[in-house]
């Protein structure tokens, strides 16, 4: 997704930064993204002692003696959310599990909540751990989610989703058990926003790991919500959504039917009000949790045909403004992937492209984070050398004037390769343009790496100066 070759190639320095293998790594890492276990706890919770060792057996007998009593599951409940050990202690206690089930499938309904709660922090533990969990409570889980009780309804969903995070197998078994009709007929339904965010969540965790069935949602429901989900009033479900839509563009088959489908649109819409609501900058955890996943979406599918960048750039939307907001994010996060968006953006050579580079806020935002981090900077870069591709004027002048020799010399003395490597290639770039002459400082390195004996990055320097006809004045 990102425009830049695998790690086994050397960077194509005449042609801009594209590669479909970044996608490829996307998906095959999107669950390390967003994949995390829900945990089920009141805020009150939080300030109270953490239950000890002894106190956590003693709430086990009780629920194995036959306890309905709603405050002794309560406990149990926090105490699971506390520590690994409890959770793995209780699993491996005889007859506990299956009591904690009986209890779900009972008739007295706090019990059927508290236990219901139980078994979502429970599952929380390691998916190794949890196996004996899955096989005596998945097929109740499922059953319930098409309980009329909004709230079991939810902590069933939430338990399912973690399930979901240990992978394929469970998926599987989840499938096979009714899972995905049941979400997605609910989905359809319901109105109730923590219902369809906790509904949505078990939903991402699931597609993260079977791929195979993404037409499948998408056809059976999927593309006519998107729209719904993304106006709706609750954040929580604006997140999950948009961790859907990361999820479909992975594959490039769904670029199209997102845009067709007015997620993009939704998207847009959603950084916009962003933008209007924050006039200090300042994001709180779900507005960054929603907006990093709303650019990697955004990211994911520009990486496609310049058909969709071209659709997204011209909705009526203010992009100017909604990027170089991104860009001044206190979120490290979301900034390397709004300048990873704008490197995809940046690779396509039409006219509303060439606009957007042309304006001078924008590159002095992307410019001013040749100071950032090395991740932050080696994106920044790759931002550079596309929007100087773009063979526009105003961009040429404005790059060629702000970058600096200082600077350039700073990323040269990078310990990071990659840093150094994409640098090389922008050097050749703006050396390219007539307008910028690299120091006698800047040569002195540059011949120093001809001469290392890293042969790697003698090969890239040796190339890139082929490339451009540019080593008779180096070496």
């Amino acid at each position: 997704m990102i425009r830049r070759p695998p790690r086994s190639t050397l960077f194509p320095y005449t042609t801009l930064f594209r590669s479909r293998e970044q996608k490829e790594w996307r998906q095959l890492h999107r669950s390390r993204t967003h994949n995390v276990k829900r945990l089920q706890v009141d805020d009150i919770e939080k300030a109270f002692q953490p239950l000890t060792p002894e106190e956590m057996v003693e709430l086990t007998r009780k629920v194995k003696k036959s306890t309905k009593d709603a405050s002794v599951l309560r406990q149990l409940r926090r105490g699971f959310a506390e520590s690994d050990q409890h959770r793995e202690d209780f699993i491996r206690s005889q007859g506990a599990v299956h009591r904690l089930v009986s209890l779900l499938s009972g008739h007295d309904a706090d019990a059927q909540l508290e236990s219901a709660a139980c078994l979502v922090n429970l599952l929380a533990a390691d998916g190794q751990k949890t196996k004996s969990v899955v096989k005596q409570a998945s097929s109740y889980l499922v059953l319930y989610l098409q309980s009329d009780s909004d709230p079991l309804k939810e902590l069933c969903a939430l338990a399912l989703g973690n399930i979901c995070v240990d992978g394929v197998d469970c998926c599987d078994v989840l499938r096979s058990q009714g899972f995905l009709s049941s979400v997605l007929l609910i989905l359809e339904q319901s109105r109730s926003d923590n219902v369809i965010a906790s509904f949505l969540f078990a939903l991402s965790c699931y597609m993260t790991n079977k791929p195979e069935d993404h037409w499948t949602i998408f056809e059976s429901g999927l593309s006519k919500w998107v729209t719904r989900f993304l106006s709706s009033t609750s954040r929580p479900v604006i997140v999950e959504t948009a961790k859907i839509l990361f999820n479909l563009s992975t594959r490039s088959e769904f670029d199209p039917l997102l845009l067709g489908s007015g997620a993009v649109e939704g998207i847009a819409c959603n950084l916009n009000c962003c933008v209007l609501r924050r006039n200090n900058k300042f994001l709180d955890h779900v507005d960054c949790q929603m907006m990093t996943f709303f650019v990697r979406t955004l990211a994911g599918i520009s990486s496609g045909n310049g058909t969709v960048i071209f659709g997204m750039l011209t909705n009526g939307y203010n992009w100017n403004d909604i990027f170089q907001f991104l860009l001044s994010a206190n979120y490290e996060h979301l900034v390397k992937e709004t300048l990873w968006l704008l490197g995809n953006i940046s690779s396509h050579r039409i006219h509303s492209v060439v606009s957007l580079f042309e304006n001078e806020r924008l590159l002095h935002s992307i410019t001013s984070k040749l100071f950032g981090t090395v991740e932050i900077i080696a994106q920044a870069v790759i931002c550079l050398c596309n929007a100087l591709q773009l063979k526009s004027a105003k961009t040429t002048n404005f790059l060629s004037n702000s970058i600096i020799d200082e600077t350039v010399l700073r990323l040269l003395a990078s310990s990071d390769k990659r840093s150094v490597a994409i640098t090389l290639v922008l050097i050749a770039q703006l050396i390219k343009t007539d307008m910028w002459k690299c120091s006698d400082k800047n040569l002195d390195i540059i011949r120093g790496i001809a001469a290392s004996d890293d042969l790697e990055m003698k090969t890239i320097v040796a190339t890139l100066l082929n490339s451009f006809q540019f080593h008779s004045t180096v070496l």
